[in-house]
């Protein structure tokens, strides 16, 4: 059940407006009042003047035994000025909360990316640990759409992805481990061998201390983004791909709370009426693709202590009036059967497969093979965990097969191999 919070008033300055919004939310327990609190944060950039915006964060709490869907606004505290024409000015601000919470968003058009620090509590309302935003080192102005998350069952490890930017043909995913208001270490491309040189608008959750990640991937030909594919993978020894999709717009995940890896995905396919998928990631495995309940341009999944109590939000931009719907899909359900159809000699895509990527100075050669149809039965490959790192050429090869079938005179047999 949804409530409308703050009395129904929007939490932007009176008379202005923001964009891009996001959340996170905790909870918290205080041994001094004997009182749980159930904490939300959510940050955003709002107009401030013809050529600059602010970006802000708000906090609501509510103590356990006030009503459910009740949250008390506690604080509002502007994060930083932007210069840039808030039009056009895309900032990205995103947020994560676990005891302190960590703001990163993109200093304007040409800036790098920026993080602040702080913590929220009852007490004091939202209080900054450092003085002024810092710059994120590795980041510049063509680092763009980050994604954050932070690790609520054990360390408190947050963990940051963005899109970089090389030029209109190419573009990486990155992966970094933020302390404090820093990047710590080094930064990992971890979009390298994936297939796509087009890699953008990443997707992070938690899952078990490791980072879940996704994100579309494509090419650009010269004539306009295609093959648009949903790409996701796990660190931070960073395995295989697991690619699904085509024509896909945007892509989300989000992973249940605990010790067991529990992660769902979902994505949007086709520019028109576009239909949105989802799959779930249980342990080291991928269920087959299967249809939201209700489809949209975007979706996002929210979290929870397992699949049944995880759902999605779906934002559909068909016509007008635009609207956002929850979809009624159990993610702790049972699967429908998928089918599988002979593609024509002159598709480009696999619908069911398995891929190889060799990368020579920075440049990959893609090979697939699927669609394996032996008497109109669909073929699949043998489960690999997505978590190996491939080390060996017989390790390569053992991993890429299929399971057994038996060939007869007269059997149909298909498959596709494009490279």
């Amino acid at each position: 059940t949804w409530y409308i919070q703050n009395n129904g008033k929007p939490i932007s300055t009176v008379g202005t407006i923001g964009k891009q919004p996001a959340i996170d939310c905790h909870y918290y327990y205080d041994p001094n009042t004997y009182e749980t609190y159930y904490q939300t944060v959510i940050v955003w950039q709002e107009y401030y003047s013809s050529s600059s915006s602010k970006i802000k964060v708000a906090y609501f709490d509510r103590f356990s035994d006030v009503q459910v869907g009740k949250m008390n606004w506690r604080d509002t505290k502007d994060v930083a000025t932007v210069s840039g024409n808030y039009s056009t000015t895309n900032c990205y601000p995103v947020i994560s909360l676990y005891g302190e919470f960590n703001i990163v968003y993109k200093n304007g058009s040409s800036g790098a990316l920026l993080s602040r620090s702080g913590v929220a509590n009852v007490v004091y309302g939202i209080y900054f640990l450092i003085n002024n935003p810092v710059t994120l080192s590795g980041t510049n102005s063509y680092s763009v759409n980050p994604s954050i998350a932070v690790n609520k069952s054990g360390n408190s490890t947050v963990r940051l992805v963005w899109e970089q930017i090389q030029n209109d043909e190419y573009s990486s995913v990155k992966y970094a481990v933020l302390v404090g208001s820093q990047i710590s270490g080094s930064t990992t491309t971890i979009s390298a061998g994936s297939g796509s040189p087009l890699n953008f608008s990443p997707s992070i959750s938690i899952t078990n201390n490791a980072p879940i990640v996704s994100w579309t991937g494509g090419r650009n030909p010269g004539d306009g983004i295609d093959k648009r594919k949903a790409i996701t993978t796990r660190g931070t020894s960073w395995g295989s791909f697991q690619i699904v999709g085509t024509d896909i717009n945007f892509v989300n995940n989000n992973s249940a709370a605990g010790t067991s890896e529990r992660t769902v995905i979902s994505w949007s396919e086709g520019t028109i009426n576009p239909v949105t998928k989802w799959m779930k990631r249980t342990g080291t495995s991928y269920s087959t693709p299967q249809n939201l309940s209700n489809s949209g341009f975007q979706s996002q999944i929210c979290n929870g202590t397992d699949y049944q109590y995880m759902s999605a939000m779906v934002f559909n931009s068909n016509a007008l009036p635009y609207y956002f719907i929850q979809s009624t899909t159990n993610f702790g359900g049972g699967l429908s059967k998928v089918s599988l159809s002979k593609t024509a000699e002159t598709d480009t895509i696999i619908t069911f497969g398995r891929s190889g990527v060799v990368d020579k100075n920075g440049v990959e050669f893609v090979f697939e093979i699927g669609d394996i149809l032996v008497r109109d039965n669909i073929v699949k490959f043998i489960e690999v965990p997505d978590t190996i790192a491939y080390t060996s050429l017989d390790q390569l090869n053992k991993d890429t097969r299929t399971e057994n079938f038996t060939l007869s005179p007269g059997t149909n047999f298909y498959f596709s191999n494009i490279y």
